[in-house]
């Protein structure tokens, strides 16, 4: 009985994102297949009231285009569930964003691409991987965020619709 919808998408080669169905599980260990084909846990991850996780593998530096993962669920009685094995390398998307203009000072304009749109969030990461800002839209393909608060840097947009990750980047001035 597999608890998790798909593990999503790798983002940049770096950032897996998961949810639990069920969310009961007490730990979620993250984990990558070793060379004898067994796994070892790279990552552990508690609970969160969303059931839903990014952990971004980017400092783990074993991680190659060709490595597999998974996610297991560990539960108080200490039963296990595990996701489907996952190959990096079948799971990296094109971005499908687009950011204008770019550099921006003030506003970035955002067109996503995909073609069934949903719902959906934005994160804005800054150069060292950290959450700048987030912003949740309703159905639409063309979105105007202020960052006039951000400092100036490179910054990674991720958009998630639908389950679908798209990202692209750009600099602030």
């Amino acid at each position: 009985h597999p608890i998790f919808s798909k593990i999503r998408r790798w983002i940049h080669r770096n950032i897996l994102n998961f949810s639990d169905a069920n969310g009961t599980a007490s730990q979620y260990n993250i984990e990558q297949q070793n060379s004898g084909g067994g796994f070892s846990t790279i990552a552990s991850l508690l609970p969160n009231k969303n059931n839903s996780y990014s952990y971004n593998i980017s400092n783990y530096t074993s991680a190659t285009a060709n490595s597999n993962f998974r996610i297991k669920a560990v539960y108080a009685d200490g039963s296990t569930v595990y996701s489907e094995v996952v190959t990096e390398a079948a799971l990296m998307a094109d971005t499908k964003v687009a950011i204008s203009p770019n550099p921006a000072s003030s506003i970035i304009n955002i067109t996503l691409k995909q073609d069934a749109l949903h719902d959906g969030t934005i994160y804005i990461y800054d150069a060292m991987g950290n959450l700048v800002r987030s912003q949740s839209f309703a159905k639409q393909t063309k979105l105007s965020i202020n960052i006039s608060s951000l400092r100036q840097g490179h910054y990674r947009v991720v958009v998630n619709s639908n389950g679908i990750l798209a990202e692209s980047n750009f600099l602030k001035e």
